[in-house]
């Protein structure tokens, strides 16, 4: 049977259950973020991504070992191909 418990030695357990996590923000919410990583417990699995207008907002966010942070930088995409705009916030290329 495996464990919820989030202790540390818990969560090295073999038979630890792990819940993947997919947590999108952006430089509006970056308080609220950090607020959240910081309820995680320390086995938390998954992918953080950080959408920012430029490369200068760019930092270090704490988040469980195994959770990947992914910094979006809109500044560096391009909008609709063929435009020559820019990405809007939410938008991809």
């Amino acid at each position: 049977m495996a464990t919820t418990e989030h202790t540390p030695a818990a969560c090295r357990a073999s038979r630890h259950t792990r819940v993947q996590h997919l947590i999108a923000a952006d430089e509006a919410s970056l308080i609220e973020l950090q607020a959240l990583l910081a309820t995680l417990p320390i086995c938390s699995t998954g992918r953080v991504f950080v959408e920012v207008p430029d490369a200068t907002w760019v930092g270090t966010i704490d988040a469980p070992a195994r959770m990947v942070v992914t910094w979006l930088d809109r500044s560096s995409r391009s909008g609709e191909p063929g435009t020559g705009r820019g990405c809007a916030p939410g938008v991809g290329r």
